[in-house]
């Protein structure tokens, strides 16, 4: 439990260094070789500090999640605290710590399938910009926090709606990184309802609006994401020569800009091409190898995608023992954190086997 509560964070306080990077950096070249220590320990000061010691103070809050007596908090719980402190921020009109402590929160709770929580703290979000007169904050709670959680809860008609909204504004202000990435979680929604000309015309928006952002490594994650989304689009339509090629260039890049979290998503696409091939040997290779990164990475929707992966090898070369006891561990996790598309796959499957 505490390993949760402490990892969950020293993520946040790394994320508060990252995102306030400028009050940090002139510290960190005069420290010269120890900076990135430096760095290490602020992060693990602030997380402790920031996610136990600030949030946890009014403990009291801890008692509506019914922990027993003497367990620490886990980390749902902290970020139920966190959020609230959010709200807090905001009933009091103090928008701007609302929207620090908000901004840092976001991606923690994605990463970490708290995905209920982060569709509330967009929900705050998008109140604490309107009210700021802030639109950047809007596009990113609609687009984000809203828009795509809502897919992964596959609520897709809420998630248009908010992606839509969201990519209106990025457009009225020339924000090409979100007109991007709105057009790319619409080819998502597209690809999973089977929707494939609109998937790819949807990437392709994407794709052109990718190359107008300025910044060279926001530049190149986002046509790394494209890249993935049209890798599962290829995929469908039967082109897995071209559904390879382009799944392993945005696992290159990726591996190559040391982003952890994004490049354990690319394993679990790659081995169902590898599989769709009947090439089941290097799918569960893949699978496994994904399985691996995604635990240190902490991305427990991809654990479970791996899983599946590995299940369906399994079932293919016939170990059907192996494959229920990894489709069991798949659905106990996707039930826990509401990932209701793979929850409902590994049901099918179990039945299947029964």
């Amino acid at each position: 439990m505490w390993f949760g509560s402490i990892t969950f964070g020293v993520y946040i306080g790394f994320a508060t260094i990252v995102g306030e990077f400028s009050y940090f950096s002139e510290p960190m070249k005069n420290a010269g070789i120890y900076g990135p220590f430096i760095l290490i320990l602020l992060s693990i000061i602030i997380g402790f500090v920031g996610a136990i010691i600030k949030v946890g103070i009014d403990f009291g809050r801890f008692e509506h999640e019914e922990l027993p007596q003497n367990q620490p908090p886990s980390a749902s719980a902290l970020a139920g605290a966190m959020i609230a402190q959010v709200e807090e921020y905001a009933k009091q009109r103090n928008y701007q710590s609302a929207i620090r402590l908000g901004r840092v929160l976001s991606r923690p709770l994605w990463v970490d399938g708290q995905y209920e929580e982060r569709i509330r703290l967009g929900e705050i979000m998008f109140e604490v910009g309107s009210a700021e007169g802030k639109k950047e904050i809007q596009m990113q709670a609609l687009i984000d926090d809203l828009g795509w959680t809502y897919v992964v809860l596959n609520n897709y008609n809420e998630a248009k709606k908010n992606i839509n909204q969201g990519l209106k504004i990025a457009e009225d202000i020339k924000d090409f990184y979100m007109i991007a990435k709105a057009n790319r979680h619409l080819g998502g929604i597209a690809t999973r309802l089977s929707m494939f000309p609109d998937a790819e015309k949807n990437l392709l928006l994407a794709e052109d609006a990718a190359k107008k952002i300025t910044d060279e490594k926001n530049r190149t994650e986002m046509l790394a994401g494209i890249q993935y989304g049209l890798a599962e689009v290829y995929r469908n339509i039967g082109k897995l020569d071209e559904a390879e090629l382009a799944c392993k260039s945005a696992q290159k890049a990726f591996n190559e800009m040391n982003d952890s979290e994004r490049l354990a998503k690319t394993y679990s696409r790659l081995g169902q091409i590898y599989l769709d091939k009947k090439l089941n040997i290097e799918a569960h290779s893949t699978f496994s190898e994904g399985l691996e990164v995604s635990r240190r990475a902490n991305r427990k929707d991809e654990i479970v995608r791996n899983l599946i992966g590995i299940a369906r090898v399994y079932l293919s070369d016939g170990r059907t023992r192996d494959a229920k006891e990894k489709l069991e561990e798949a659905n106990n996790m996707a039930q826990s954190i509401g990932l209701v598309v793979e929850r409902d796959e590994t049901r099918n499957l179990l039945q299947k086997i029964k």
